[in-house]
Order: structure tokens, then sequence, then C-alpha cells
């Protein structure tokens, strides 16, 4: 970890020993004698102040949102508390899909593979893959998002100029009138027609293109996209507003209601069969589903 370098004092790196550490985490340590830390009531002033920075922070967050969904529609499920805390990585999502009575099914794993299903965005069975029932293994896997990316090598997709090495498909899915709409390993998007390609433009800053969710009548498009490095982008397509980018699951602003939460690497995303919400699953070690209510952050 990194400090803050105190007042006046340089930046420096800090180092815990965690097998040192464990036998004696709950043991009280020494109290810090640096006045700095210290609480002391705040004067009048100094309260007036804090507010009005308060105000203006979530005014200027209001105006120039960087979220996929507003804050009071999303609700954040922590798949990385359900799995043991020495396998965290356990939690990453691999897919999830909303079966038609809107009851959410998911897979996550690194090592050892979990399936899990959520109601009313709460966990309601999280158990072993390997324990399941043969045939819902089945399901589960041909069902969930993403889907398989089959496509011609042989179309020449749009590319960014000097990365024409990206111009592969790294998600495909069907759209109306035949079409498929296909996402590339750079983060562009475009729909084919038979050797037609039609370029739609970035779906996210840097690639690739994770994962597509397409609706049952092929007209309308979310995805993921984003570099493991970056941030993962949130993003929609349909034939009337064009390609649109959400935006980003990070919320650990002043004022949410149910704590920090964030998501990078987004590996899935899918919609109930209503159309009434998302559920994204992020892929980092700390694995989580953030679940949004779409009619709600449309109206």
């Amino acid at each position: 970890m990194m400090d803050s370098g105190g007042h006046d004092g340089g930046l420096s790196v800090l180092c815990v020993d965690l097998e040192k550490f464990r036998p004696r985490m709950h043991a009280p340590g020494p109290v810090s004698g640096d006045m700095f830390f210290r609480p002391k009531a705040m004067t009048p002033e100094e309260i007036e102040a804090r507010k009005k920075r308060g105000k203006a922070t979530e005014e200027t967050t209001a105006s120039n949102p960087f979220y996929a969904f507003p804050i009071e529609n999303v609700t954040p499920v922590r798949i990385w508390r359900h799995v043991p805390h020495t396998h965290i990585e356990d939690s990453k999502i691999i897919g999830l899909v909303w079966d038609d009575a809107n009851l959410l099914h998911g897979l996550c794993g690194d090592k050892t593979k979990y399936c899990f299903t959520i109601k009313d965005k709460k966990i309601a069975v999280f158990a072993p893959f390997d324990e399941a029932d043969k045939k819902y293994k089945a399901w589960l896997l041909a069902s969930m998002y993403p889907r398989a990316c089959i496509f011609d090598d042989k179309i020449i997709l749009p590319h960014v100029v000097g990365r024409q090495y990206l111009a592969k498909a790294s998600a495909v899915g069907d759209w109306d009138g035949g079409r498929k709409i296909v996402g590339t390993k750079d983060g562009l998007l475009a729909i084919v027609r038979g050797a037609d390609v039609f370029a739609l433009g970035n779906a996210a800053a840097y690639g690739p293109v994770r994962c597509l969710y397409v609706n049952a009548r092929k007209t309308r498009l979310w995805g993921t996209a984003g570099d493991e490095e970056d941030l993962g982008t949130v993003f929609y397509y349909d034939d009337k507003v064009g390609l649109r980018q959400l935006g980003f699951l990070i919320y650990n602003i002043h004022g949410y209601f149910d704590g920090p939460s964030a998501s990078n690497i987004l590996s899935s995303i899918a919609v109930s069969k209503d159309e009434k919400l998302v559920a994204v699953g992020g892929a980092d070690r700390i694995g989580a589903i953030h679940i949004a209510d779409l009619k709600k952050s449309t109206s």
C-alpha cells in the first residue's frame, strides 16, 4: 500500500506480512501519536463549508455522470462474500442468464466453480458447480451470457488505425433481418449482412467487446467492453438511437445508499425477459454483480 506522505513528507510504500499479521489481527495496535489523526470538534464555519462542498460534489456528479445507471437504480450483489476468503478469485463472474420467472442464474469461479441463483436481488442458492444436477449444468452452460463467438474470420471488420491486428470478432449476436452484430477485440461494433459490414464505432475506448445481449425481437442490444487494466464500459444499441456508451460500474461517491461498489472487468451482461432488469457481472479478483432497473433508468 502507499500512504499519503503525511503533512510535508514524501510518499512511502508500506508492506504488511500477512502471515505474521493474521494471528494478531484482532489485537488492538498502538495508538497513533500523530496529532493530525486525532479527532477534534469542527467549528460552525467548518461544518458549513463541508456542507457546501458536499452539495457541489453531488451537483457536479449529477451534471456529468460517469456511471452506467443512476445510483438509486443499482443494487450490488457481492459474490465474493460467498466464496472462501482464501480463494476469493473464485468469485469472478463467468456468465449470467435470466429465466422466464425473472430468476437470475449465474456461474462464477477460477480454480473452483460455483453456480448460484439470485431472487429479489439477493443470493437464493449458492453451491459448487460440480454438485449441481447434470441437466441443470448443461442448461446453464448453454444459456448463459457471454455465448460462444462463432464468426467467419474472412470478413474484414472495422479497426482503429494502426491496430488492424485487433479487427477480430470477440462477441457476436443475431440481429433482425438476418443480420449479425459483431464486437471486436479492439472495442468496435459493426452490423454484418453477408459480406457487407456497417461500422457503428467504439463501444469502449479500448477493447475487447466482452459480451453482447440481444433481446428476443432482435431490436435492442446491451453489451460490455474494456481492457483488463481499464474501466469496463456498458453500452447499448438499437437502430433508432444508434450506439451509446452508457458508462462505468463504479459506485463509490458520497451518498451511495448501499455502500461503495465497483466492477471493472465486465465479463457478462444479461437482461430479464421483460426487459425491466439488467445484470452485469464482474470478473475482477473480487467478483460482484450489479443489477439495475432499466425502466427507471430510461424513463
